[in-house]
């Protein structure tokens, strides 16, 4: 049942909304809307006409003290991880096919036919090698933001159209087109739900994927190009926002090209190629040097950036003075 906290007065639209999000066991959309109410206005933390015990929360509304502080918390939470207090979201998923290579030709372009296929080296993820991965729909797709993501996909055991029994897998973008959330290779769907085919019902939440040895992988699939080049980035924990290439002493920004590739103009530089990364959640990856004489044929890849720096010598401690 939903009860206004003390001190919270909301609107009588916003009290019909939070009270349908309270009956509806949606907490983390609860707190997400005490803090939506609480966007705009006085400062946030000023004692305002608010009563005694009680502070302004962004919007003008009062809230208690400790209830305010909980938010902040869950805002600088959000702030720095990118993925706490993230509810599983609900959803279906169909079976995509039997085949060990239908990857290939996915737009992410993880096994694009003209550089491997199954054997490029931007296949090189876990997650491809147990063929644990998934097309998604377009909502989730986004454009070919999600390319690289995983996400954890579970079925409780709920109705279903063919029988099947609860599981749970981690699985990994790599294609769009789903008429549904997710529409699986055979061997994460059987490993989700028990079956080979039918529509499930499924919760998913974001992850981080698992990673190979040997780092994140930089591969060009447009090269012998010191003007123009396109790359693909791989075997990384999360989906690449941003990327930029330098050459020299010059930077270059990137933009997606579609589904995980990223292109940039560059102006004729030649000399040592780096990349610089940016993932879902702002950590970034360095792959530097990638390569020593730029530009570079088609199919070339540099491997690197995730494996630890070496912790640094501690200097010496002088001896006393005698």
């Amino acid at each position: 049942r939903f009860v206004e906290p003390p001190g919270v007065q909301f609107l009588p639209p916003l009290a019909g909304a939070m009270a349908a999000l309270a009956t509806s066991g949606c907490r983390a959309l609860y707190l997400l809307g005490l803090l939506a109410v609480s966007a705009a206005g006085p400062e946030e933390g000023s004692e305002g006409s608010c009563p005694a015990g009680s502070a302004v929360g962004r919007g003008g509304a009062c809230l208690p003290r400790q209830a305010l502080v909980q938010l902040q918390q869950v805002r600088s939470k959000a702030d720095l991880a990118g993925r706490e207090e993230v509810v599983p979201l609900p959803g279906l998923m169909t079976m995509w096919s039997d085949s060990p290579t239908t990857i290939v030709g996915g737009s992410c372009e993880y096994a694009n036919a003209a550089n491997g296929g199954v054997t490029s080296r931007a296949a090189g993820s876990p997650h491809v090698a147990a063929k644990a991965y998934c097309a998604v729909d377009s909502a989730l797709y986004a454009g070919g933001a999600s390319c690289g993501n995983c996400y954890r996909v579970s079925y409780d055991g709920s109705p279903a159209t063919d029988p099947g029994r609860p599981g749970s897998l981690v699985v990994q973008v790599v294609d769009s087109g789903s008429a549904k959330t997710f529409d699986c290779q055979v061997t994460a769907f059987e490993a989700i739900t028990g079956a080979t085919t039918g529509v499930f019902p499924v919760t998913y939440e974001p992850v981080d994927c698992e990673t190979g040895g040997g780092g994140a992988t930089a591969m060009v699939l447009d090269g012998n190009n010191a003007w123009y080049t396109k790359v693909i980035f791989s075997n990384l924990p999360r989906a690449v926002v941003a990327a930029e290439i330098a050459v020299g002493t010059k930077r270059f920004a990137m933009s997606r090209n579609s589904g995980a590739t990223w292109k940039a103009f560059l102006d004729g530089s030649t000399g040592q190629a780096s990349f610089m990364v940016t993932l879902e959640g702002g950590s970034t990856v360095e792959l530097s040097p990638c390569f020593q004489a730029w530009p570079v044929g088609t199919g070339t890849f540099c491997n690197g950036g995730l494996q630890p720096l070496p912790a640094p010598t501690p200097a010496p401690t002088p001896a006393p003075a005698t």
